[in-house]
This record gives structure tokens, C-alpha cells and sequence, in this order.
């Protein structure tokens, strides 16, 4: 095998797939699965769920090696609209059939069992802690519970149709994004909701990175930014290709306060100051992404329709590898190893491209056989002689370029 030819199909093969993206996708297809929710609770252990666009069934989806490989778990009665987990044994899906479910695991999704159930229609589910959650559901209701999902106290105050995203600051203090242009808070856990309202419409995604600083993106790509908490917004950019469908199901994450990353239909965006500034990541997919979730920077998932998770680790964009070493003169070098018995092998090197030819001769000079015939670019080539077939002797092998002719022996020994 010629290691230098090899070597640049395999840089070329990778310079083609990475120009169209540098996240891996780590899931085989499951047909009609939209992945809807994810989250890592260390480096190796991470979750997804996910419903069918055509019946009722969900999935949940778990990882163990840092999002290589995932394991699915099918809920053959109820859809999974979104999860929440608060340590690596404990978490709780919001599912949905023809009333609302709360599932719980206490073995990290080994095993799940129906810890409640409400009349209501359920979007999202968060967890404060082990023991205090909240439920948002259609039509202005939210949902508390103070003793690990068992049991929910229903209130119907929060001024919104279909929130689409939840986040919590404290056990008391949480706020819902609505698909209207606000933002809802409560600091009393629910028993009074404030609507915080600025120029935008319809807020697809918030997240906050502690308890004073959130980001927020709009159905069309405006991104806004909250310093006091959520109590004010600002308009900080507008995402290139800001129409109302693409940034319909966007989601935004920020790893930490500089870096951020949005995802818009089949497509992601990235910043690295703080909201800003935003660039279009090379993210091509036609099945279209649905959920977010970075570890840190460098490490994140991307999950979408057909089940598909695409994982990343480079914060998206490309690895530079460091600069090729090229060689400076030709040079034809013994083989190795010898005496051999039946193969060996042959290095050569060369400086510039051009036609190489690299040829076998028996001890008398008749020629035997043509290892290298052909046009190839500078570099270090290590070529392979199988003797299988040919008598014990005396062989040599001859390299021969523009300018440049030199002649090796090598002795098989069987």
C-alpha cells in the first residue's frame, strides 16, 4: 500500500465531507422520530426523547460514552414531548396520549414508571431539584410539584397559548417563552406570572447561563439578551435569513457567556462574543434539527427529524491539522525487513510531483514486476512487495523519476 497516496485520499475524502459539516451523526435513522429534547448530566452520560410524527409512540434515547453510541427505549402508548433530569439516576419525561403523563426514572432510564398524571395538555418540564418541578402546559396552565412529581398543584395564570421553551433561576423564580412576543416570570412559584414584553414576535428558545444573564431568539432569528434576570430585554442581532419559518423551532444554548449556538431548521449559527455577532456553521442536513445541547465550547449535539443526533467536537467548525512534512530531496531507502519471506517493504520519497516509477528485477536483470507506475504528488510512499511465488535470491528494486534513478537489493529467504 502506498502510505503517501493513501494519505491524501483520506485527507481529500475528509476536506469534502467536512465542508459541508463538522458534526458526526452518531444515530442510525428511525423513521418519523422528531428528537425533541436533550441533555448531558456529566461528560459520558447524556438523554434524548423524542415523538412519531404519525401515531402516538415515543422515544427515549440514553448514552453512556459521551454521546458515540445511544440506546432506544420505545414507549408504545404515549407520545414524549420533553425531559428533564436532575442527576444521572433521576428524570422525568412530559408525555402526552389523550390526558398528560409525568414519567419518572430513578435508574438513570433503565426503567420508567408513571409517577402522575393531569388533564392537561403538557409542552414542557423542568426540575429545579430532586423534589421541586414545574409542568407548562396549553392555554395558560402551569404545574408545581414539591415532592418529586407525585403530586401536582394546577394553576391557570400564565397568559400564554403554547410555550415553547422553560427555564428556572430558583426553586421560586421561572420563566416561560411563548409563541406571542413575551416572556412570562414568576418569583412565587407560579402563584403570580409578569409578562415581559419587547420588540419582537414569537419567542422560540431562552436560555440562561446563570441567574442573571439569558438569551433569548425570536421565530425570526432575533436574538435578545436579559442582564437583571429577565425583568428587561435588548435587542442585541438578527440572524441572516430572519424569516418566520426558519427560526420557528429554533433552540439557543450558550456553554458559557462568549460562545453560543443557535440552531434554524436544517442550519446552525455560532458566536464567540457574547450574542453579537453571528456566523453561519457548515451544518447540512436535510432532516431539519429540533434540539440543542453543548457540554462546553467544544462538545455539543444536534438532534432532528428521523432520529437523527449529530455530535460535534470542535464547537463546529474545522480541525487544522499541522503543516504537512514534505520532502526536500528523492530518496530510495532499504527495505524492510530483509531478508524477507514472502513480503517487504519499500519507502521512497520525493520532493515535487511528477511520473514515478518504482519496478522489481531478478538477480540476471530480467524484469519481474511494476510496483509503481504513475503521476503522484511529493511525498513519503512506503509500497509493498509480496515475494509468494518467487524462489529464494537476490532481487532488486529500482526507483526511477525526472531526473532521479536509484537502485536497492533486497534478498528473499524462504
Amino acid at each position: 500500500m502506498k502510505r503517501g497516496i493513501f494519505t491524501v485520499l483520506v485527507l481529500m475524502m475528509s476536506a469534502l465531507c467536512f465542508s459541508q459539516t463538522y458534526f458526526t451523526r452518531v444515530t442510525d435513522s428511525i423513521p418519523n422520530l422528531v428528537i425533541m429534547s436533550m441533555q448531558f448530566t456529566s461528560a459520558n452520560r447524556g438523554y434524548a426523547c423524542g415523538s412519531y410524527q404519525t401515531n402516538f409512540p415515543g422515544a427515549f434515547l440514553r448514552t453512556t460514552n459521551g454521546g458515540v453510541n445511544w440506546q432506544v427505549t420505545q414507549f408504545t402508548n404515549v407520545s414524549v414531548d420533553d425531559l428533564t433530569f436532575v442527576n444521572e439516576n433521576t428524570g422525568y419525561l412530559s408525555c402526552w396520549r389523550d390526558w398528560s403523563y409525568v414519567y419518572k426514572t430513578t435508574n438513570g432510564g433503565s426503567n420508567w414508571f408513571c409517577a402522575d398524571s393531569i388533564h392537561t395538555s403538557f409542552f414542557r418540564i423542568k426540575f429545579f431539584d430532586a423534589n421541586t418541578g414545574c409542568v407548562v402546559a396549553k392555554y395558560n396552565t402551569n404545574h408545581f410539584t414539591t415532592d418529586g412529581g407525585y403530586t401536582w398543584t394546577s394553576q391557570y395564570n400564565g397568559f400564554w397559548h403554547e410555550p415553547s421553551s422553560l427555564n428556572c433561576l430558583n426553586a421560586d423564580t421561572w420563566l416561560v417563552a411563548d409563541g406571542g412576543s413575551q416572556i412570562m416570570k414568576t418569583t412565587n412559584r407560579g402563584i403570580n406570572w409578569n409578562a415581559v414584553l419587547f420588540d419582537t414576535i414569537g419567542i422560540s428558545s431562552l436560555h440562561f447561563i446563570n441567574d442573571t444573564t439569558g438569551f433569548a431568539v425570536s421565530y425570526y432569528g432575533v436574538v435578545c439578551k436579559t442582564n437583571n434576570a429577565g425583568n428587561n430585554w435588548t435587542r442585541i442581532a438578527k440572524l441572516a435569513g430572519g424569516i418566520y419559518s426558519t427560526f420557528y423551532d429554533a433552540r439557543i444554548v450558550f456553554p458559557n457567556p462568549n460562545t453560543g449556538y443557535i440552531t434554524s431548521g436544517s442550519g446552525m449559527f455560532k458566536t464567540t462574543n457574547g450574542g453579537f455577532n453571528w456566523s453561519r456553521l457548515s451544518f447540512n442536513t436535510m432532516a431539519g434539527l429540533s434540539s440543542l445541547y453543548f457540554l462546553n465550547p467544544d462538545t455539543g449535539f444536534a438532534g432532528g427529524y428521523s432520529g437523527f443526533i449529530y455530535r460535534t467536537t470542535t464547537g463546529g467548525v474545522a480541525y487544522v491539522p499541522p503543516p504537512k512534512e514534505i520532502p526536500t530531496d528523492y530518496k530510495l531507502f532499504q527495505n524492510y525487513p530483509n531478508p524477507f519471506n514472502p513480503r517487504t517493504v519499500i519507502r521512497f520519497q520525493i520532493p515535487k510531483a511528477g511520473q514515478v516509477s518504482l519496478k522489481v528485477y531478478d538477480a540476471s536483470g530480467k524484469f519481474m514486476t511494476t510496483l509503481v507506475n504513475e503521476y503522484i504528488q511529493a511525498d513519503f510512499y512506503d509500497v509493498s512487495f509480496d515475494g509468494t511465488g518467487l524462489s529464494s535470491g537476490v532481487y532488486f528494486y529500482k526507483l526511477a523519476t525526472e531526473g532521479f534513478t536509484e537502485t536497492k537489493r533486497m534478498v528473499l529467504l524462504k
